[in-house]
């Protein structure tokens, strides 16, 4: 299958905490499966309904970056132990924190 992705991306496995909104008290910590700044894909233990918005912030080592994203797509996967991967995609992020995960992705690339 082709990727249609304009923004690249990178496999990783760094931690995510996520907030469902928009009450905000749904509040869990995740891993990455992979980044772009596009958006991410999650592990989730439970299912996330499609359309959904998630406030993230994500660890990238040194420092971290917010966004908020939207659920587009959620599989169950059973490689994975009964848990979910959730794709985000970015809605709302801020010229910093877009710099920050564009840095992030070109040094993990050059490597």
């Amino acid at each position: 299958m082709e990727d249609r992705r304009i923004e690249p991306r990178i496999d990783t496995a760094f931690i995510v905490k996520c907030k469902v909104l928009p009450k905000r008290d749904k509040t869990f910590f995740t891993v990455i499966n992979n980044l772009s700044t596009g958006g991410i894909k999650i592990f989730c233990d439970k299912s996330l309904p499609l359309g959904k918005n998630v406030d993230v912030n994500i660890n990238l080592l040194q420092e971290t970056a917010e966004a908020k994203a939207q659920v587009v797509w959620c599989s169950k996967k059973k490689n994975y132990s009964g848990r979910y991967l959730v794709g985000l995609k970015f809605l709302e992020v801020n010229e910093t924190n877009m710099h920050k995960l564009g840095n992030f992705i070109n040094v993990i690339q050059s490597y």
